[in-house]
């Protein structure tokens, strides 16, 4: 939504008490920041129209459009089917009006169209309008959170419509998205690698965010971090920016603002005539793109608004404009859709736009932190899936067994349907929906997050099993196979089941060596998986016996204390806070004692300040074995019940689990501002860190590879964040991982790109707390748990952290991250089943700057295709070699949606790759299920 009215003049993704809190996030960050940016003012009301001033612009160039957010006015699957009438009506209007013109925002709504579409002649009459150029489509699935999507699934946002062109027969090479301040940085890279060459977004201004590229610059190129680029126009405003010829131009006088209905001009222009508004506000158009001394002759203006009808424009807009084209007005207007924009400023200017390489991600993926463990069910399936698909693309290779693309397709969707810019549980837009309206979008988002993690879940399992299990009488009775989906061989620790009253001795069938193993808890066992290969497995024998001694070692430190190799941690014995994090190595204390935020602290906060967090008396136990040893802090009866902190034995790692309890929180009242729990990290260096943020296809620094203007007071890292300073006199990089969160605020750095002195304080955002909506039906209503099917009495967030001497490291700190958050998997296969050879690889990268993304099935439908990608995450150029076992006959290169050949590569592989560029591979693997061997594992190169 977005109005020209004060009380509705807002993006609509957050709630108006969101905007509150969210601003609290701000204050926070900036209290000691110079220069941060004051609060958006309300409209001001034009009593008369701006004064025009002299401008090269003699067309402007109007976009048609309807915004359409899956959900907030309704329950998302309550929103799909009407996607059929809508397109209906646009493809009537377009058919009975040559001069009629419509762009569709999102591929999900051309999906929905489809999926109720059954007459071909209805199919061929869109089809025919697309390629007449009365109708565009934008390339993307929706306009998405895209901080929050993680690599591999926005590689996939073009995915969908390219299914769709080579179904009809229909081409776009532009991507739209609205109603969200900004993107990541990697998405020209995606848009470009997908065959899209152009961007057009309407960046709402409410929370911040945007640039101020806009509007002297545009068009501009957006360009990647691995170089490629897309021609980018973006408007913006507090209004929505997509809406700017309805709420800021007034080019249709007759349009009611949807939600209070109301003109969108001022009440003093009522009774002008339609033409004298339409020119006051061509006079403020002009005058705002005269006054950033805008050099082009055309202008392009988007008419959006949430769910418009075409009717708007073939009623109301079209005869606007026919009339100020009739009266000699000048500039011209013209109905067009973005490509005929595109195509009359690249004839007329050639390719003369400048360049801007940076981030922008305006981070209203914040929203989703009113629901963190739906957020958490996605963040872990966006990190699985790929895991799940290396294992059920090997086992096509065996006889009689197919890829489940079925299971796979839920949960993508399912994950893309929260990733869109209106996916979060919450308490609603005040007197927007009714109770049950609520309360079923809150079920719905839910079970998109469960249901796409337990899809994933029952894959690995399954593929686990059906991948490793090789009936042998000869192997061992009990078999454990571990499973590494990274391309790099790595440790890890893994939890088996194992009777009570039993222990264990695990031996590796590879090496013969006995493995670390220890207790955690009755029936749980952990030990130490070593060496195991990339892109590969290990195999273990089990076997078990009755206990005969203490198998948890005595503490050999104070209660408060664990040490290793490599760390040394204290804790108070008051109140359990970390006072000391000491590296053995470096010889340096990474905690700041001077620093008001304690180390792995809960922090409660709104916009008024810190507020209590009461968490009575810290109960702490030690537990200690050859695997790793452990504090466990109990705080009986507190919203913070639990804090596991873990010292790996041969890790260089701490690791930090808190566990909290929303329903100990205090209840927080529709008309206060929301509450925010936050784990705060706090590092002690000599001055301001160097901030890197894991993005995806490596690491980028905050503020510096940042659009002019955009938003740099916060950051959402796929994995991680590097620290890198100074601390007594020696320079070092610490990493701190986050599992199920992903929100952090950077305290001391600006709202919007400037200088600023950042604290070394990372905020982790854990979850915002709001329990009181306004229905639409009833009013008031408290709801008491908004992520119906979790349990809000326990809501796990991990951390961990590492740090070196030096300057970071980025492979090695990606690898460090991905190990935590995408850790080994494991399965305890059949009595007397075990792979034929107990060590194996599938892939091998080297140099380690190189990781796999995805191995699947390609989408071209060949049974003998397959698809590869490799990402660079050091930032270097470099020339990856890759071995297999399987039998590769022919290798090429595609664009990122694998429907493009972009050259043969030549056997074995080897592969030229440039910094951060990511790579797709088509392998050809021929392999005949009838006849092939299913003894895979013999396959040799």
């Amino acid at each position: 939504m977005a109005s020209s009215n004060q009380a509705v003049n807002c993006g609509k993704l957050l709630t108006a008490i969101c905007w509150l809190s969210c601003m609290v996030g701000v204050a926070r960050c900036q209290a000691s920041s110079a220069g941060a940016p004051a609060l958006l003012p309300a409209a001001k009301q034009e009593n008369s129209a701006p004064q025009a001033v002299k401008t090269n612009i003699k067309t402007i160039y109007v976009i048609p459009s309807s915004h359409w957010d899956l959900g907030f006015f309704a329950p998302p699957d309550e929103v799909l089917p009407l996607l059929k009438p809508h397109l209906d009506q646009v493809i009537a209007d377009a058919k009975a009006d040559p001069e009629f013109r419509w762009t569709i925002e999102s591929v999900w709504q051309i999906r929905e169209w489809l999926a109720r579409t059954k007459d071909p002649k209805e199919i061929q009459e869109f089809v025919d309008l697309v390629k007449k150029g009365q109708i565009q489509v934008s390339a993307v699935f929706g306009s998405m959170h895209s901080e929050f999507l993680d690599a591999e699934t926005l590689n996939r946002i073009v995915y969908d419509e390219r299914a769709i062109a080579k179904q009809l027969g229909i081409h776009t090479d532009l991507a739209m998205m609205d109603d969200v301040p900004g993107f990541t940085l990697r998405l020209p890279q995606v848009l470009a690698g997908s065959g899209v060459n152009y961007f057009v977004t309407g960046s709402n201004l409410f929370l911040f965010g945007g640039t101020t590229v806009s509007p002297a610059h545009v068009p501009f190129y957006w360009q990647a971090p691995d170089g490629s680029r897309v021609l980018t126009w973006q408007t913006q405003s507090r209004f929505g920016g997509y809406t700017e010829a309805l709420a800021d131009y007034y080019l249709d006088p007759l349009a009611l603002e949807p939600y209070t209905k109301e003109h969108f001009y001022p009440k003093e222009w009522e009774g002008l005539p339609r033409l004298e508004i339409m020119q006051r506000g061509v006079d403020k158009l002009l005058k705002k793109y005269g006054d950033a001394a805008y050099p082009y002759d055309a202008v392009m203006v988007m008419f959006l608004h949430d769910f418009l009808p075409p009717a708007q424009e073939k009623d109301s807009m079209l005869p606007g404009i026919r009339e100020w084209n009739a009266s000699g007005r000048l500039p011209r207007i013209v109905m067009a859709t973005p490509a005929e924009f595109f195509q009359h400023i690249e004839s007329t200017y050639g390719n003369n736009f400048p360049v801007y390489s940076g981030d922008w991600s305006g981070l209203w993926s914040e929203v989703k932190t009113n629901s963190p463990q739906i957020s958490a069910a996605i963040r872990w399936t966006q990190d699985q899936a790929p895991v799940a698909e290396m294992l059920w693309s090997l086992l096509t290779f065996k006889e009689g067994i197919s890829y489940p693309a079925g299971n796979f397709e839920t949960a993508r969707l399912n994950v893309l349907k929260y990733d869109e810019h209106s996916g979060a549980a919450q308490v609603g837009w005040p007197k927007l929906m009714s109770r049950a309206e609520i309360d079923l979008q809150n079920k719905e988002y839910a079970d998109y997050g469960r249901e796409a993690r337990k899809e994933i879940e029952l894959l690995i399992a399954d593929g686990m099993q059906a991948l490793f299990s090789q009936t042998n009488d000869a192997a061992p009775a009990d078999n454990v196979v571990v499973f590494n989906s990274a391309s790099w061989n790595r440790d890890g620790t893994v939890t088996i089941d194992v009777p009570e009253g039993q222990e264990v001795q695990i031996r590796d069938l590879s090496t013969q060596q006995i493995a670390s193993a220890q207790q955690d808890a009755p029936g749980k066992w952990s030990f130490l998986a070593t060496d195991v290969p990339g892109a590969g497995y290990r195999t273990y024998a089990l076997k078990s016996f009755p206990i005969q001694r203490n198998v948890r070692a005595k503490a050999k430190l104070p209660v408060s204390e664990l040490e290793n190799d490599y760390y040394r941690v204290r804790l108070r014995e008051s109140d359990a806070a970390v006072i000391s994090l000491f590296d053995k190595e470096i010889g340096i204390d990474l905690v700041d004692p001077k620093s008001p935020e304690t180390f792995n602290a809960l922090s409660r906060w709104n916009p008024v300040g810190v507020l209590a967090t009461p968490t009575g008396k810290a109960e702490i136990t030690r537990e200690d074995g050859p695997v790793y040893s452990r504090l466990i802090v109990r705080r009986p009866g507190s919203c913070w019940p639990e804090t596991r902190i873990t010292l790996p034995k041969h890790e260089k790692r701490i690791e930090f689990t808190n566990t909290v309890d929303r329903t100990r929180m205090p209840y927080v009242a529709s008309l206060q501002p929301g509450e925010y729990y936050s784990f705060d990290f706090p590092i002690k260096l000599d001055g301001p860190a160097s901030i890197w943020v894991e993005d995806g296809s490596g690491y980028h620094q905050i503020p510096d590879d940042y659009l002019p203007g955009a938003r740099t007071d916060a950051a959402a890292p796929q994995h991680s964040l590097i620290l890198s300073g100074n601390a007594s006199g020696k320079k070092v990089s610490i990493v701190l991982v986050q599992r199920e969160s992903f929100f952090d605020y950077l305290p001391g750095l600006p709202g919007a790109k400037g200088p600023g002195k950042f604290l070394n304080v990372i905020r982790a955002l854990a979850l915002r707390k709001q329990d009181q909506g306004d229905t639409r039906d009833l009013g008031m209503v408290n709801f008491a748990n908004m992520e119906p099917g979790f349990d809000d009495r326990r809501l796990d967030f991990s951390f961990a952290v590492t740090s070196i001497e030096g300057p970071p490291g980025f492979s090695a700190n990606y690898e460090a991250a991905a190990g935590f958050d995408i850790p080994l998997v494991s399965a305890r296969l059949l009595p007397h089943n075990a792979p034929a050879k107990p060590v194996g690889s599938f892939f091998s990268l080297n140099p380690r700057n190189v990781v796999i993304t995805t191995f699947k099935p390609s989408t071209d439908g060949h049974p003998d295709h397959y698809t590869l990608r490799l990402q660079e995450i050091g930032g270097e150029n470099t020339e990856v070699q890759i071995r297999t076992p399987l039998q590769v006959s022919e290798a090429a290169r595609t664009n990122l949606t694998e429907d493009e050949l972009l050259g043969s590569i030549p056997l074995p592989l080897k592969v030229a790759m440039t910094a951060h560029e990511t790579v797709t591979l088509r392998l050809t693997i021929p392999h005949k299920s009838k006849t092939r061997s299913n003894r895979w594992w013999e396959w040799e190169q």
